[in-house]
């Protein structure tokens, strides 16, 4: 969709902003732009800059998933969302690790230049996590024609947090039957099979979870970790909570040290702790943030803040809760002073975004004393509600631009229903065409294409 995203180059405020960007005079707040004019002002941008990657912030999870989509039907290429996830601070049966895996791929694939655009809620993008030189450490690489031996692949594999089970169903598993070895990465749609002659991978193909059977091979497994909290090796993990045991005081202190001395007592016995991600602040004394994915600096990589007064209120609120559960997990010794830090604050968050060329997208014009921006742009445009899939309805509206001169763009949804829709306002005498992209804007045209938007959008 690259020539639909240029037509917005026609737009003043768009060249203004573009122009910013490029001079590295950020940050730069523009006003006046909805959710539909937001995502397409980021895709023009990331069209008209394709070096650059952008992170997307938005103040919820169910608009981060809109604004991927949208994104995915504008720049028809990969787009990911970054999903907030609960962190498992206490033993709980059948706690679900489904969206950490799914930030671990979405990590794997920023680490690897896998994709340019990642969507996130200020929740997700405010949580702690493992440092990117960590991810790249604990990144295990297989190859078709590699030597190594299958004991120590599995070993690596447990180290990573993947669950070893009699056969594979799900996300972070791996099973081994023989010299055959399952697994399935998070970042992946599918799990591989790696077949073993000997000590060398023979072949490497997905297979299908309720078949079992094999489908495309692969010549190279990229396999991120399974977890978000890791340590080098139980004894190691033993060695820092005994350390910290040993640093306790008080009466607090005292409940805290019998939670920790508990949890030394498993991982001597060959059990994983009670739950892991309590201790994240233990072993990462720098943990990691979304933000440290992209690529800081003046010519670096775009940081998107999508209604950025929405989202300082709804982290206000996240954190507020966590707060008081932490409160809790204090006075009963599960969390210790210098172990309780799991979020950044909105403050924290806006420091880290100076460091990229940051644009504040806002539908009205609001101020915020965390990023004082250097420009100001106001935008004159309108967001259209979608199409309700009233035939009658639609060609009132068309009536009314085609008179007015505007060229109009039509997102059909399949491409068999753009096809006939196309085919259905020609025959009411519009001049409709069906195409694969947008080139130029023709007064009293009227574009079809394949693909949706969650909204419309209007330009004068």
């Amino acid at each position: 969709m690259k020539e639909f995203a240029a037509l917005l180059s026609a737009l003043p405020e768009y060249q203004q902003l573009l122009g910013r960007l490029q001079e590295g005079r950020t940050p730069v707040a523009v006003t006046g732009v909805s959710a539909a004019h937001k995502t397409h002002f980021i895709a023009s941008l990331l069209q008209a800059q394709p070096e650059r990657r952008a992170l997307v912030l938005t103040p919820d999870e169910a608009t981060s998933l809109r604004f991927a989509q949208d994104l995915r039907t504008l720049l028809r290429e990969t787009v990911l969302s970054y999903p907030a996830r609960d962190f498992v601070l206490l033993d709980v049966d059948g706690a679900s690790r489904e969206y950490e895996h799914q930030r671990l791929g979405v990590l794997s694939e920023l680490s690897r230049g896998g994709c340019r655009v990642v969507t996130a809620s200020v929740e997700a993008a405010a949580q702690l996590t493992l440092p990117p030189e960590l991810l790249e450490r604990r990144t295990l690489t297989l190859e078709a024609g590699q030597t190594c031996e299958l004991e120590e692949v599995m070993q690596a594999l447990v180290a990573m947090g993947y669950q070893r089970r009699e056969q594979v169903e799900g996300s972070c598993q791996f099973a081994c039957r023989g010299g055959i070895l399952d697994v399935f990465a998070p970042n992946l749609p599918d799990p591989v099979r790696a077949e073993f002659w000997g000590d060398e991978i023979d072949t490497l193909s997905f297979f299908k979870v309720d078949t079992q059977r094999r489908s495309d091979p692969l010549d190279q497994l990229v396999l991120p970790p399974a977890r978000e909290v890791l340590y080098d090796s139980p004894e190691h993990l033993a060695q820092i909570l005994g350390e910290a045991a040993g640093k306790l005081r008080g009466k607090a202190g005292v409940r805290a040290k019998e939670h920790l001395e508990n949890d030394i007592q498993r991982l001597e016995g060959g059990l994983l702790p009670v739950s892991i991600d309590q201790y994240l602040p233990l072993l990462y004394p720098k943990a990691g943030t979304l933000f440290d994915y992209f690529t800081a600096g003046e010519a670096g990589d775009m940081c998107f803040f999508c209604e950025p007064v929405s989202m300082k209120e709804t982290l206000r609120t996240v954190l507020a809760q966590h707060q008081e559960d932490v409160k809790v997990l204090l006075e009963e010794g599960v969390l210790f002073s210098g172990c309780h830090t799991f979020y950044e604050d909105f403050t924290g968050l806006c420091a880290k975004s100076r460091d990229f060329a940051t644009v504040l997208l806002d539908t009205f014009t609001r101020s915020l004393a965390e990023i004082p921006v250097r420009d100001l742009i106001s935008v004159t445009a309108s967001q259209l509600s979608a199409w309700s899939g009233e035939f009658a309805v639609l060609k009132e509206d068309l009536e009314d631009y085609r008179r007015a001169g505007y060229c109009c763009v039509i997102f059909a949804g399949t491409r068999r229903s753009a096809e006939a829709l196309a085919h259905d306002l020609q025959q009411d005498g519009f001049s409709a065409d069906l195409v694969e992209d947008v080139r130029e804007r023709v007064a009293g045209k009227i574009f079809v294409l394949e693909g949706s938007l969650s909204a419309g959008m209007d330009y004068p």
